[in-house]
């Protein structure tokens, strides 16, 4: 058991530290969090990450039999499940917001955090006590080490709990990989637009959380699979599974934070100079449409009414109206980023 702590730890110690950055970074930046319905989802898929760690890393501890032993399986098939289910909701929720009109609209909004909350935190929490009711927890040997988990005695509920949610929510993830990453191809017809440029670099990189399961979690059922077709285990792929399934949060935390924005605003909160005259000079290439196309792309409402800025029935010639047009843009991004 020795060993096998001392290869887990920094896996188990990096994904604590990457999940507490995403926490910190959505607590502390309002604004920055506020653009997006998407930051808050990372959130709970790092608070998910820390559950998982929690109860992956006490299992180490865990007596082999007795309330503790089941409470630590109910715990474990819990954080489990959740750190599962996060990625998945998060893949519908990009679809929609990319694809779909309904994400842009209030009911379309509710019906999407309603959906959120029940596949992140209601159904894994129905499924840890459906297998308690069932009498499914027992001591389990699970990878390289004993677990409370799924007693040996139920092979079935371990093959489809350890590999059928997990291979169901790969699915669903690599689905809609497929399909955003379909929708971003170049058409050839003239090319990308700057504000597809944008959409299409902002998209890519969130499409890389969809990435992050399959690399983490395809070693646990791969490690299943083999002990199920040859009847014993591979020790490198067994060691592979209790490397990687801790380190998500990790990588969640690796792409979260490779956010240029992000990156401004944590060095600004440390107190290290850094310009943004650029920032502010690319914001005024941009006009007000493509604004409010690239907020609206991310579930953001726009934040102003443009009859309460000028009066639209004022006949004037075409210099006055593109003078008013540009105050709007800038007093809408007052209002906005305020």
């Amino acid at each position: 058991m020795v060993n096998t702590l001392f290869i887990i730890t920094p896996s188990v110690v990096l994904s604590i530290l990457g999940s507490s950055f995403v926490i910190l970074s959505y607590v502390l930046f309002k604004e920055y969090r506020n653009k997006s319905a998407h930051h808050f989802v990372i959130c709970c898929m790092a608070i998910s990450d820390c559950l998982y760690l929690a109860a992956f890393y006490s299992g180490f501890f865990t007596p082999s039999s007795g309330w503790v032993c089941t409470s630590s399986a109910y715990f474990l098939q819990f954080a489990s499940t959740s750190s599962w289910t996060w990625p998945a909701v998060f893949a519908i929720r990009l679809l929609f917001s990319n694809t779909f009109e309904m994400a842009h609209t209030s009911r379309g909004t509710v019906s999407m955090d309603l959906f959120t909350h029940i596949t992140g935190w209601v159904l894994p929490m129905f499924v840890s006590i459906l297998c308690g009711m069932m009498g499914l927890y027992g001591h389990a040997q699970e990878g390289v080490h004993a677990w409370c988990w799924i007693d040996d005695a139920h092979p079935s509920a371990q093959i489809f709990l350890g590999n059928g949610l997990v291979v169901i929510t790969f699915s669903v993830e690599l689905s809609v990989l497929a399909l955003l990453l379909y929708s971003l191809r170049d058409t050839g017809a003239g090319g990308f637009t700057p504000l597809q440029s944008q959409r299409k670099t902002v998209t890519t990189r969130l499409c890389l959380f969809l990435v992050v399961p399959p690399l983490c979690w395809t070693w646990a059922v791969a490690d299943r699979v083999v002990v199920l077709l040859l009847g014993h285990k591979v020790g490198w792929l067994s060691y592979m599974h209790i490397i990687m399934g801790p380190s998500q949060g990790f990588f969640n935390a690796l792409v979260y934070g490779f956010d240029p924005e992000l990156i401004i605003l944590w060095r600004k909160a440390i107190g290290l100079k850094t310009s943004i005259k650029k920032v502010h000079d690319a914001d005024r290439n941009k006009t007000p449409h493509d604004h409010h196309s690239i907020m609206s792309s991310q579930n953001i409402p726009v934040q102003y009414d443009v009859n309460k800025l000028y009066d639209e029935n004022e006949d004037d010639d075409e210099n006055d109206h593109h003078d008013r047009h540009n105050s709007d843009y800038y007093r809408a991004q007052y209002l906005i980023n305020a």
